[in-house]
């Protein structure tokens, strides 16, 4: 099994895997985290960050693709956020991703895509500081607007958007586990 998980910040993505995976010990997730410091180097022209992420996706795809039939997978981001922050954080355009899911498109039917979503007043009142759009509401939104749009444009056939805006980590764990055991999208 593959599940990626893909949200804007601090929609609890960490604690969602940490519960799978706690609950789920004999699935032996193996957990792949993307971080956008290989991109996020001010010396690196805007090709040389595309050039890296692409790879890095290309790679990604790869490795799941090779290994899905002997171990399951979370991953904790991935090919969506580049959608979602290239143009707006990285000076590049990230929808290319949509051509890789086209490449491997026969291999898709294996993995199940988590889409979470939250209300931007929610997001800030959770910021660390750490997020790409910080505590401006209209950044937050437009971030939450372009993870929606991803799901959308994306040709993963196994997918679930969870708008997890007054649910509890609890029930939004279930709307997981229903979707990921019983193929309940809705």
């Amino acid at each position: 099994m593959i599940v990626i998980m893909e949200s804007p910040d601090r929609c609890g993505k960490d604690t969602q895997i940490k519960l799978i995976k706690n609950r789920f010990p004999y699935f032996l997730f193996h957990e792949l985290h993307y971080t956008a410091d290989l991109v996020n180097n001010p010396n690196l022209s805007i090709e040389e960050k595309f050039k890296i992420s692409k790879n890095y996706y290309i790679e990604m795809f790869d490795i799941i693709s090779s290994f899905s039939c002997y171990k399951n997978f979370i991953l904790n981001r991935a090919h969506l956020g580049e959608y979602v922050y290239g143009k707006k954080y990285r000076g590049y355009d990230g929808s290319y991703v949509f051509d890789l899911e086209k490449k491997y498109k026969d291999f898709l039917y294996q993995m199940k895509l988590i889409v979470f979503i939250d209300s931007a007043h929610n997001l800030i009142s959770r910021e660390d500081g750490e997020s790409l759009s910080g505590i401006n509401i209209e950044n937050k939104q437009e971030e939450i607007d372009k993870f929606i749009a991803a799901y959308e444009y994306s040709i993963i056939p196994k997918k679930k958007l969870i708008n997890i805006d007054g649910k509890s980590i609890e029930q939004v764990c279930y709307e997981i586990f229903e979707f990921l055991f019983f193929n309940k999208e809705k």
